[in-house]
């Protein structure tokens, strides 16, 4: 199954949010990995019966507005993308 959503983990628990284009999925996601969260997915979640999310490989794409929000962030926000994709594949939700 997928969900247009965005997920992340605590690797104890994996919350998925879901919203229409432009409603801050991707803004929530990456201002979660400043408070220690990782990244499961953004934007396209897929996920299985048994709850379980799976990682799919994407760069975030946050809109021009949101942009202000990153700004005391951004060298911390880069290095931990880049540590995200060597997480495992997938994640109980």
């Amino acid at each position: 199954m997928k969900a247009h959503a965005s997920a992340v983990t605590n690797h104890k628990k994996t919350v998925l949010f879901s919203g229409s284009s432009g409603s801050g999925k991707t803004t929530l996601a990456a201002l979660l990995l400043q408070k220690g969260f990782d990244l499961v997915s953004d934007d396209l979640v897929l996920f299985d019966k048994k709850k379980r999310a799976y990682g799919f490989p994407s760069a975030m794409s946050v809109k021009n507005g949101a942009l202000k929000h990153f700004h005391p962030f951004i060298l911390n926000l880069t290095t931990k993308l880049k540590y995200t994709f060597r997480l495992k594949k997938k994640f109980d939700i």
